[in-house]
């Protein structure tokens, strides 16, 4: 099940660069504004699967936590909003 939810995250990550790659091309802040709202939904439900997988490798006394991932999802996001690119006129 976790799997598939990650699958479906792949997805919409996806789906984002399409957007993020779109909305550089025609300039449009309609489709880059669409593109962080569901980076935020994939960052959201991929957060809360890492958690589940999180939880099932306890039951079964892995001790793993997936977390490296995720990190590296997070700092591409703070490094992309801290440093926007310009776009030319």
């Amino acid at each position: 099940m976790i799997s598939q939810i990650l699958g479906i995250v792949m997805l919409i990550y996806l789906l984002v660069a399409v957007l993020f790659l779109m909305s550089e091309l025609w300039s449009s802040d309609r489709l880059k504004n669409a593109g962080r709202v569901i980076l935020w939904l994939g960052l959201g439900i991929h957060t809360g699967a890492l958690i589940g997988r999180w939880v099932e490798s306890y039951q079964i006394a892995l001790g793993h936590s997936p977390s490296p991932a995720w990190g590296e999802k997070l700092q591409l996001i703070i490094i992309r909003c801290r440093c926007p690119t310009s776009t030319s006129p």
